[in-house]
């Protein structure tokens, strides 16, 4: 049943909707995922058991409401994963309705507004991020019912005339409350949807709307954080952080052109679908600017806010994900844009078409997390029946996570373990690697490879390898020895030296070492000389190519340090352009010490 604004309600149109809305509801549950798979449904999971900000459960800046409300589900359900699953596959549903009925007012066309929601719900970063346990399914029906309540103060009147006031603070908080970065864009919308109805009635009662709202997601962040104090240190450092990854590190060397493209086309996937859904949007925006302005002015104003906080503070990484609520203002002018075809049939034959090359394009990941546990869960399901008790597990840094959620084993970086375990050769030591492994006794765990991986996801744990860290190959890091990396098929791990690193070898060392050293493909030389002390005195001098090359030095007992010269060094940042800021010489492949009989 349809409401027309009066009270009155009749069928007219509802048949699309009804249809749309359960086709969501199929294809969520047909592709639910098995088990846990990026790092932050991890951390969400872990705050419905423990909400907790300081071992960020969640991570910063808290999503307080969307994990109140996974607590909500999981006193019924039991379990943390199933209970936030269940949450968005629910959101994800009502999020179609609100959409639907948001761009009908936008739009003044009924068939136009389903084909809006459709392309929403079956884009291929919603189809990939709908059900799974992050905040964005939630949010996203918040911000449906916010454009709803934006469009509804400047149009007809209601009864009450104050519910669209009512919604629109509730909705505005309730979709910062699950997550809060939307601020940005919703401060600029809600103060437009206020301005239009010159009414301060309406405005004092969308303020007090909203208060309320707020307090019953913001107090318990606060308490949980230790109080205001605690809080506002607590969100300083993430503020901090962004700054200086997500705005500065982690967009290396793209320009703006690749940044817009990663923000605004990857999220619908291949070339062959973002064209043809952005074209449609540009012909809906010009459309809607010169017959409806007051209905293009609101869904400018959010979407060009949230692109422009995108380009300037989010990671890229994320973009597909991060992009979603973009996605949604897109898929109003791309329906708007249909109203260049013939018929509505002939809309809905396109928006079809379009939805099931985003599903055919995802499917290669969706079809494996409905089948398959994810590379980390199956790591960990193998840890837990083929590993020693006694084991200890040393994870990348983006598996931490999982190793502290899934593992039963102790856990800490590959670092710290080291610092911890490098001469304790009775204790097992396995690294949890996001990426393969270049050990012969690994195990490794994959899905699929796939275009859609790269474009859609952070693009890790698509393969993930449990390695045991034999005592002959351990060593502890001193200085200038910089973290474990590798390439995600594990042909290739290795630590950047700097200038100068050095090392300590395990007590019970053989009569000699091999380190194995390497020049980056991307070096700016084609060789670089380095000079190896043994405690102090000159033990090799070497040339390191491109090619691996090996080291063998007469070692002493007792306690060993190495220490590697190189004669120069490079700034990626420099040469690459990455924003990398270390100083760099020789990658460092392997050290092996041997053993020392008793």
């Amino acid at each position: 049943m349809i409401s027309d604004g009066s009270g009155r309600f009749h069928l007219r149109g509802a048949r699309g909707e009804v249809i749309g809305a359960l086709a969501v509801l199929v294809v969520r549950l047909a592709t639910l995922p098995r088990t846990l798979w990026e790092l932050d449904e991890v951390l969400f999971a872990a705050a419905v058991r423990r909400f907790d900000p300081w071992l960020s459960h969640p991570h910063p800046p808290g999503y307080p409401l969307y994990v109140g409300l996974g607590k909500l589900f999981n006193i019924f359900i039991r379990d943390p994963f199933t209970s936030l699953v269940a949450l968005n596959v629910i959101t994800s549903f009502l999020a179609f309705v609100a959409l639907s009925r948001a761009f009908r007012l936008y739009l003044d066309d009924e068939d136009l507004a389903i084909c809006g929601a459709l392309l929403f719900s079956f884009s291929a970063t919603v189809v990939l991020h709908g059900p799974l346990a992050f905040s964005d399914s939630p949010a996203m029906l918040f911000v449906a019912l916010t454009l709803w309540s934006t469009a509804a103060l400047g149009g007809r009147t209601y009864s009450p005339p104050t519910l669209p006031a009512i919604t629109l603070g509730i909705a505005a908080s309730a979709a910062i409350g699950c997550r809060p970065q939307l601020l940005v864009p919703l401060l600029p919308l809600c103060l437009y949807a206020i301005a239009q109805t010159r009414s301060a009635k309406k405005f004092l009662i969308a303020i007090a709307a909203f208060t309320a709202t707020s307090l019953i997601w913001f107090i318990p962040l606060a308490a949980a954080a230790g109080g205001l104090t605690r809080l506002i240190e607590w969100e300083t450092r993430q503020a901090a952080y962004v700054a200086a990854h997500d705005a500065q590190l982690s967009r290396g060397a793209r320009s703006l052109g690749m940044l817009a493209a990663r923000f605004i086309a990857h999220p619908w996937g291949p070339k062959t679908i973002a064209i043809p859904v952005l074209l449609l949007a540009a012909i809906g925006a010009v459309i809607l600017l010169r017959k409806r302005p007051r209905a293009f002015i609101p869904l400018a104003l959010f979407g060009i806010t949230h692109l422009a906080f995108e380009l300037t503070t989010m990671d890229p990484a994320d973009a597909a994900r991060y992009s979603i609520p973009l996605v949604a203002i897109v898929a109003a002018f791309a329906a708007a844009g249909l109203a260049i075809v013939r018929t509505r049939a002939l809309a809905y034959v396109v928006t079809a078409v379009i939805e099931i090359a985003s599903f055919v394009y995802v499917m290669p990941i969706v079809l494996a997390r409905a089948q398959h546990p994810s590379p980390p869960v199956a790591a960990a399901e193998f840890a837990d029946r083929h590993l020693e008790r006694r084991s200890v597990v040393l994870y990348d840094l983006a598996l931490k996570p999982h190793a502290e959620y899934l593992m039963r084993f102790p856990s800490m970086s590959i670092d710290d373990g080291l610092r911890a375990y490098f001469d304790r050769w009775d204790v097992p030591l396995v690294i949890y690697a996001d990426g393969g492994s270049s050990s012969p006794n690994a195990s490794t765990f994959e899905w699929p490879a796939s275009d859609a991986y790269g474009k859609l996801t952070r693009n890790h744990y698509h393969r993930v390898s449990l390695a045991p860290f034999p005592p002959d190959e351990r060593y502890l890091p001193l200085g200038g020895v910089h973290t474990m990396e590798r390439t995600v098929d594990g042909a290739n791990e290795w630590r950047w030296l700097s200038r100068d690193a050095s090392l300590q070898l395990p007590s019970r060392h053989g009569d000699s070492a091999t380190l194995t050293f390497r020049l980056s493909p991307d070096a700016p030389y084609e060789e670089n000389r380095i000079r190896i002390v043994v405690n102090g005195r000159d033990a090799a001098s070497l040339a390191v190519s491109k090619r691996a090359t090996d080291a063998t030095i007469p070692v002493p007992p007792g306690a060993t340090i190495i220490t590697i010269h190189a004669q120069r060094s490079f700034h990626p940042a420099a040469i690459l352009g990455n924003r990398d800021p270390r100083d760099v010489s020789v990658q460092l492949l392997r050290v092996y010490s041997g053993r020392r009989a008793v």
